[in-house]
């Protein structure tokens, strides 16, 4: 594949470690630039919500690569058959295992717009070479320009490029029959974002309605109520990664948007589905300046006067990282399989969850109107009731809603 020219970044080492089952040692978790949370940056710009878990050059290079299936061998990466396993999107084997659940499901239809900020060159074919990997038939997707005009690419660490195709391959996963649109805004500023999302919109209405992820986040600020207006297209639901900086991030805290959470699996030593639990370092809690939505009227005594996070969960924790096929370009320097994680696999994988269920509400606030008389229901969502989740630890999982996990993650499609 030709290499794109561009500079090359650095990128911002976590100082943490954490034992990941497969790996022969610690790995240490990488955050790209892009997905730190600059304070100068609140009211202004973006940032995506993804850490890297191991990168192209970390793989062993004696590794086999199946026809179908992971493309290494000896880790335990989920995939698109493992998390539709866990998430009973298909009949379950046993264990989930990565290497042995491989039954994909044959749904979705209508839209999923994904919104990301600057070019990526290569989404289209990376979607083609994960799709052909795991077994999914070919997508049917269109970049747009939010602008008309071709966005610069990511000078910032490359972390928008494998934001957008983390986006792109994990809806197309959970939904492989739906139309995809990968909308690039002209930068991560919010209103270069805004504009990209409202293109989104449209092109989801036009197309019968559907879903729009985004999955980037920023910093609350004083004014962004005035930004739910831009989230009311007719047949659209919304859905934005709650953050993976504790605190929770907008737009996911708006009333119109679908906040969409993390959690973590735990694997044995074989690789098989062992329990999910909250992910300690998603976003979560109480919007700092939004009013508690209508929806939200059933859990008032737990959130207050202000509009709660996340309304519901997806595995996104760095113990439970997904396979992704990217170019990558100024972060490893080479093209190949990364194992990512955060809240920015919740948010698309999610949208796609609902896409395959044929909801296809009015309105995200109609959604979720919908969706919170069904806290506690097993048939419809995992309840996940032990775990801790936010700075020190303060929120705890509990049966029904809480601020871990929300209403907590998907069981089936039914009630979605």
């Amino acid at each position: 594949m030709k290499k794109i020219s561009v500079v090359v970044a650095s990128v911002l080492l976590l100082m943490v470690s954490v034992t990941i089952p497969g790996f022969a040692q610690k790995s240490k978790i990488i955050t790209p630039k892009s997905s730190v949370a600059n304070p100068g940056d609140i009211g202004k710009r973006a940032h995506t919500n993804l850490k890297i878990a191991q990168m192209p050059s970390s793989f062993k290079p004696a590794s086999v690569n199946p026809q179908i299936g992971p493309p290494f061998t000896g880790y335990s990466f989920d995939t698109p058959g493992s998390l539709n396993c866990v998430y009973n999107m298909v009949p379950q084997t046993a264990g989930c295992n990565p290497y042995t659940a491989l039954t994909l499901p044959n749904t979705g239809s209508r839209a999923i717009a994904v919104v990301d900020a600057f070019h990526n060159p290569f989404a289209i074919t990376d979607l083609r070479t994960f799709s052909a990997q795991f077994g999914l038939p070919p997508a049917d997707v269109t970049v747009v320009y939010a602008t008309g005009v071709k966005p610069p690419v990511d000078l910032s660490g490359g972390g928008w490029i494998l934001e957008g195709s983390l986006d792109l391959q994990y809806a197309h996963a959970m939904a492989p029959n739906a139309k995809l649109y990968l909308v690039e805004g002209a930068s991560n500023g919010l209103a270069d974002l805004q504009l990209a999302s409202d293109v989104a919109a449209g092109l989801v209405a036009a197309a019968g309605g559907g879903e729009v992820s985004m999955s980037y986040s920023g910093g609350e600020f004083f004014g962004e109520q005035s930004f739910e207006k831009h989230y009311k297209v007719p047949g659209v639901v919304y859905f934005a990664s709650s953050g993976d900086a504790i605190t929770p991030g907008t737009p996911s805290v708006l009333a119109n948007v679908v906040s969409v959470g993390g959690t973590e699996f735990d694997r044995d030593a074989n690789f098989d589905f062992v329990d999910e639990h909250p992910w300690s370092v998603a976003g979560v809690g109480d919007s700092l300046y939004i009013p508690r939505p209508a929806s939200q009227a059933s859990v008032a005594s737990i959130v207050g006067r202000f509009r709660g996070t996340p309304d519901v969960s997806f595995n996104g924790g760095c113990n439970s990282a997904v396979w992704v096929h990217a170019f990558g370009d100024n972060i490893s320097g080479a093209s190949g399989w990364y194992a990512l994680c955060g809240t920015s696999l919740s948010s698309p994988a999610i949208a796609g969850v609902v896409n395959s269920a044929g909801s296809f509400s009015s309105s995200s606030q109609a959604y979720l109107q919908s969706l919170y008389p069904e806290a506690g229901n097993a048939s419809v969502f995992n309840d996940i009731s032990s775990g801790t989740c936010g700075t020190g630890g303060i929120f705890s999982a509990a049966p029904g809603w809480d601020f871990c996990t929300g209403l907590g993650s998907p069981n089936g499609l039914s009630g979605k």
